[in-house]
């Protein structure tokens, strides 16, 4: 970015916002196309987690993409969002995006938020390995997301090895015949987003995380102090 100036926005103003994604679909197609959609309280020119750079806009854009790389730091996004569940997926260009409910840190955020956004680039090789509930059945792999995604998976933590992404699920829905499973994929990179569009990176997320778990941990023990007092 350089040392672009900082140039501030009109909250909320509809004529500034069709005047950015009008300079964006000038300036950068064909490059990107850019979405006509309301924008959340920033102007923001997005397709596909790509933003116009903050030198040429003529808006300043605060909410720039975290692009999160590495295997290892992939892997992490899951393990903090324990408990999580994958209530929705969509599949985009060799990507995926799940929406993952985990409304205890989305809640630190904004009171009325109750998910987080993750958008994984280049997937490759995603499956899923079942838990099956009779546990003399042999377990089922699924290849085809729907068939994955079928049911809100819990997220109990992530794993890697030699660059594939484990994530441990329970799967507690009645009308199937697994209880939970492995859900395996390689990915390039990913993002995360809360509701209001909001990137972040991944230290940014294990704050938010420890702090949670922090004052768990406090109220715990006051609680079982209180108990023995």
């Amino acid at each position: 970015m350089g040392n672009a100036a900082r140039v501030p926005i009109q909250r909320n103003s509809a004529s500034l916002q069709r005047q950015c994604l009008q300079w964006a679909a000038q300036r950068y197609q064909p490059r990107i196309a850019v979405q006509s959609v309301r924008l959340p309280q920033q102007c923001r020119n997005m397709r596909d987690g790509c933003f116009v750079p903050i030198a040429a806009s003529p808006c300043h854009l605060e909410n720039q993409p975290m692009t999160i790389k590495g295997s290892e730091n992939i892997r992490d996004i899951f393990s903090i969002f324990h408990d999580g569940h994958i209530e929705s997926f969509a599949t985009e260009e060799r990507g995926l995006l799940l929406a993952v409910r985990v409304q205890y840190l989305a809640q630190r955020i904004n009171p009325l938020f109750r998910r987080f956004f993750v958008r994984l680039a280049v997937v490759e090789d995603i499956h899923f390995s079942t838990w099956p509930s009779d546990l003399k059945s042999v377990p089922a792999v699924l290849r085809d997301v729907n068939a994955i995604f079928k049911p809100e998976l819990e997220i109990l933590e992530g794993n890697v090895s030699e660059g594939e992404i484990k994530v441990v699920c329970n799967q507690p829905a009645p009308g199937f015949d697994y209880c939970g499973g492995e859900l395996y994929f390689r990915a390039a990179s990913a993002e995360v987003t809360d509701e209001a569009g909001k990137s972040y990176t991944i230290d940014e997320l294990d704050s938010l995380c420890n702090a949670y778990w922090e004052e768990w941990a406090s109220r715990t023990a006051r609680r079982k102090n209180g108990q023995q007092a």
